[in-house]
């Protein structure tokens, strides 16, 4: 019964977040004690704060991507960090995050296997 309470609580919690409700998802994270998500879902109130300040106050907007994305860091969403990274004309950090994060297939994926490429049209 308490697992279903708990997994019913989550749900509502994670649906929260992905409504775009970042305060109180944080709110309800930070008081489960759910360390990680309650950062992630800080980092998003952070950036989306700072995506919605940028053309009226760009000092509070610059602070709140900066933050969002040391948060992103932290967590281990270095996509996101990066995305941060860009918005405040950051590009060489968030090129060497992009670059660093092996989790994904991007650019450099075709450059890493050319050689066993060339080897296999020889055969």
């Amino acid at each position: 019964m308490r697992l279903l309470l708990v997994t019913k609580l989550l749900f509502m919690i994670l649906q929260f977040f992905n409504e775009g409700d970042y305060e109180t998802a944080s709110f309800c994270f930070k008081r489960s004690g759910d360390v990680y998500r309650w950062k992630w879902a800080k980092a998003a109130s952070l950036q989306m704060e700072g995506q919605n300040k940028w053309h009226t106050d760009l000092g509070r907007a610059r602070t709140c991507l900066s933050e969002a994305a040391e948060k992103y860091e932290e967590i281990g969403k270095l996509e996101s960090a990066a995305t941060c990274f860009m918005k405040l004309g950051n590009f060489a950090k968030a090129c060497k995050l992009q670059s660093g994060n092996n989790t994904r297939h991007d650019f450099l994926f075709p450059i890493a296997f050319v050689p066993s490429w060339h080897k296999a049209t020889n055969q």
